[in-house]
């Protein structure tokens, strides 16, 4: 549904985006997408509890490899997990904004801060 959201999206702005613009949406498209994946680990993955408070959460799903099943965990710290919250957020309001309350070039409101969008202040 991701993907067609984007597509649908970019139809209906056909020969009106600026090459900013192009660029304003891949960066979101290509973040939330990293949303999505993560979002997928948290949900999908074995959760292994640390063995104190001091340890963060770790997730862990099996790969097979062709020569057996192999562990791939990732560590999930909250402090990390509370800050993609704020992000996810804000990505959100500004999918909304540009999808529904402004019109190209988007470059006007947003840009791109070391290869993330960003409103303008």
């Amino acid at each position: 549904m991701f993907d067609e959201l984007f597509a649908a999206w970019r139809i209906r702005l056909r020969g009106r985006l600026t090459a900013d613009d192009e660029l304003l949406i891949k960066a979101l498209e290509r973040e939330l997408a990293g949303v999505v994946a993560t979002r997928n680990r948290l949900v999908h993955d074995v959760w292994m509890g640390p063995l104190d408070e001091s340890q963060p959460l770790v997730a862990q799903r099996w790969r097979e490899d062709g020569t057996g099943a192999l562990p791939e965990p990732r560590t999930f710290i909250p402090e990390d997990l509370l800050a993609q919250a704020y992000r996810v957020r804000d990505l959100g309001w500004m999918l909304n904004s540009m999808m529904f309350q402004t019109e190209p070039p988007y470059s006007a409101e947003f840009h791109l801060v070391e290869s993330a969008i960003q409103r303008r202040s």
